[in-house]
């Protein structure tokens, strides 16, 4: 992966977020762009009425399309969390069935997470509270 990429992945929820965004501005502000077109035009001749309503019509209907395209995109980029999914853990699952160091490094996980809930007991941890008490006091 080229440094590119893992910008982009890093990112992209924050671009579906944008597209999400940009599919609500196109709905809302279309609307009330359509209504103030709708509201600003002075009927000066007899089918001004039905010239409001298509040229109301004509910006609903390309907010509409855009407000769609915006949510559709939106809803198909996939969030990092699936994007690590598809890239990054296949890579990962590849390497580690063909290397022997990381096929023994869940064993030597495991025994370093037991070594430390060992020390993490009550007993251990007031002892240690206690050296670090006397270490203080000096």
């Amino acid at each position: 992966m080229n440094s590119l990429e893992m910008y982009l992945l890093i990112k992209l929820d924050a671009i579906s977020f944008c597209f999400g965004g940009l599919a609500w501005m196109f709905g809302v502000f279309g609307f009330i762009f359509g209504c103030f077109l709708w509201a600003s035009l002075h009927p000066t001749i007899a089918d001004s009425i039905s010239s409001r309503m298509n040229l109301f019509l004509r910006v609903f209907v390309i907010s509409t399309i855009l407000c769609v395209l915006s949510a559709f995109v939106s809803a198909l980029l996939p969030s990092t969390k699936e994007m690590c999914a598809i890239i990054i853990v296949p890579k990962i699952i590849a390497a580690a069935s063909n290397s022997e160091q990381l096929k023994s490094m869940p064993n030597i996980v495991v025994e370093t997470a037991n070594t430390w809930i060992r020390e993490m007991t009550p007993g251990n941890i007031k002892d240690g509270a206690k050296e670090i008490i006397q270490e203080l006091k000096k």
